[in-house]
């Protein structure tokens, strides 16, 4: 599974506003679907997900029915709107969860 792991999100996306902070990049989707499968068994529990739609005046989106707030991270797409390719990332509130996760992906 190949990872990218940065510092911090960039502080004016909205995932950094929400309160997820520490990243972990997954770049295949199969790897990224097997990674949430994994941690959602975990005491992180389920992420929060946003999902995207296309209404008649462009994509709009929702967060999914549980607050977001009360997740504990974030696992989603970041979008490039000027070539269409996707990256998957996984983004936790403190460096302590993202080093649990990392523990769980490398076992």
């Amino acid at each position: 599974m190949r990872l990218l792991i940065p510092q911090q999100v960039n502080r004016n996306t909205y995932v950094h506003q929400m309160g997820w902070c520490y990243p972990i990049m997954i770049w295949n989707r199969q790897h990224y679907n097997q990674a949430v499968l994994n941690l959602e068994k975990t005491s992180l529990g389920s992420p929060a997900k946003r999902y995207y739609f296309y209404g008649p005046n462009g994509v709009k989106h929702t967060w999914q029915l549980r607050q977001p707030l009360e997740l504990n991270w974030y696992a989603g797409t970041r979008r490039w709107t000027d070539t269409g390719a996707r990256d998957f990332w996984l983004v936790f509130r403190t460096d302590a969860q993202r080093t649990l996760a990392l523990l769980h992906l490398n076992h």
